[in-house]
């Protein structure tokens, strides 16, 4: 007995079933209507065969180019696949890189995977010299069009057979946000989700951190880090740890003067930055910014630009007093409520005294305790700070910055307070609150180390070195 023999894409199986992928025996070339048999079995008679099936067309189909469109988009970035015949019945395969460009043999092409449209033309860029003069005279060559893409090469087309044309696409689909759940109107919102971190008109902060490998110093060796004003400069320890003590740094020149390596766990790695803040006059949406001022660095491969939030000018300040006859101990207000105390203390004459150190943005509440002397000093947000006399200054200590968060003269405070008066006093501090949210999908983990930096910028007044009396 013999066997059957079945096309699939151009190659002839032999065994294939519904189960079985069965076993590749040969190639059909559809341009010339010939079987190329590499697995043949012979039968009773090798010259014995019969052709059960076959599709023919009135006039063969091919193209040297092909405009598609998935089925659905946005498409993941390098997320597709293309295959297709050639007239020989070659597998030709294109795969899109996540720049969109098509990488293959006989092809050249671009993948939009925002709308999901590609185009791809088949072919290759030769010498003339390698040509026929059957070939010249084929509708695709020109001498006009020689060198007009690829110096001394010109365009020849690859047919293929667009009936064999495969696309494997991974698109994205978006679900629905609870609005609940985001904590805001997701209407507003693109399909993506995604929303730019960068605006017209806002800063950004282009840097790099560049590193001097690992090395043992000692006292009186000098560092250089290779490039010039410098922003700042870390020194890591074997242990991981920052070298805080030991060293004179030169951020203009770039240097850096060891003067004790006591206590340094040795090899120290020595991590340098540069950067500079500009203003974003335009926003692409291929992620081009174009900035307000030229850079003044020279940024290697591996540089970030960093969105800034701009805080203004900051200072704190004590807003203006005021007093209540009693306080239930939780009810906050900008205001008296019900009766004044039968006293006021002279915030004209003797203002309260804040730090951008010690201040917060909080509302203090001062209560006269029952022997109408001291009073207990009451944060809305840091609670009871302590007991004090109004017959000194009160200064009660933010435990952070070791700053007070206020200063009180004892001579404001005069006579006729009682047990239960409470004085209020209301403070702005410098501190700037912002979120860091980081956003996590639900997917398997890719990594278990993520990292990032919030660094705070600030503009200060140097005198200059030659003032003009």
């Amino acid at each position: 007995m013999g066997e059957s023999y079945e096309d699939y894409e151009g190659i002839l199986y032999r065994g294939r079933t519904g189960t079985a992928p069965g076993i590749a025996s040969g190639m059909l070339d559809y341009a010339n209507g010939l079987a190329r048999m590499t697995d043949y079995v012979v039968g009773p008679s090798p010259s014995t065969v019969t052709l059960q099936s076959l599709w023919t067309r009135r006039v063969p189909w091919s193209t040297a180019s092909v405009f598609f469109r998935t089925q659905s988009a946005p498409l993941k970035p390098g997320g597709v696949v293309l295959s297709v015949l050639d007239l020989q019945g070659t597998a030709l395969t294109a795969t899109a890189g996540t720049d969109g460009t098509f990488t293959g043999t006989h092809m050249r092409g671009r993948m939009d995977f925002e709308s999901g449209v590609g185009e791809l033309q088949f072919g290759d860029f030769v010498d003339p010299a390698s040509l026929t003069d059957s070939q010249k005279a084929e509708w695709w060559y020109s001498a006009a069009d020689l060198g007009a893409v690829e110096a001394g090469k010109i365009w020849r087309p690859w047919p293929v057979d667009p009936t064999t044309l495969r696309i494997n696409s991974v698109s994205y689909s978006y679900l629905p946000i609870d609005a609940d759940i985001l904590g805001l109107d997701p209407v507003r919102l693109p399909p993506d989700g995604r929303v730019p971190i960068y605006r017209k008109g806002t800063y950004v902060v282009v840097g790099h951190t560049g590193r001097v490998p690992a090395a043992t110093y000692s006292a009186g060796m000098t560092i250089n880090c290779g490039r010039a004003r410098l922003s700042r400069v870390y020194l890591v320890g074997a242990d991981g740890k920052l070298v805080r003590s030991g060293y004179t740094l030169n951020l203009d020149a770039g240097t850096i003067a060891v003067t004790d390596v006591t206590g340094w766990v040795q090899p120290v790695v020595v991590k340098h930055r540069i950067e500079e803040m500009a203003r974003c006059t335009d926003v692409q949406i291929d992620g081009t910014l174009h900035l307000s001022k030229q850079l003044s660095h020279a940024y290697p491969a591996g540089a970030v630009v960093s969105s800034a939030i701009m805080a203004g000018t900051l200072r704190a300040r004590a807003l203006p007093v005021f007093d209540q006859g009693s306080w239930d101990g939780f009810t906050w207000a900008d205001s008296t409520i019900g009766n004044p105390a039968p006293a006021t203390y002279n915030d004209g004459a003797f203002p309260p005294v804040v730090t951008n150190a010690g201040a917060l943005t909080e509302r203090f509440a001062l209560r006269v305790l029952s022997n109408g002397t001291d009073v207990e000093v009451i944060g809305e947000h840091v609670g009871n700070v302590g007991t004090y006399s109004r017959n000194t200054d009160i200064a009660p200590i933010n435990p952070v910055s070791g700053a007070p968060f206020f200063l009180l003269r004892a001579a404001g405070w005069g006579s006729g307070w009682a047990a239960g008066n409470t004085l209020f006093l209301p403070t702005v501090g410098v501190y700037f609150p912002f979120a860091a949210i980081r956003t996590v999908q639900p997917s398997e983990a890719v990594g278990t180390d993520y990292a990032f930096e919030v660094t705070a910028r600030g503009d200060v007044d140097r005198a200059p070195t030659n003032p003009v009396i």
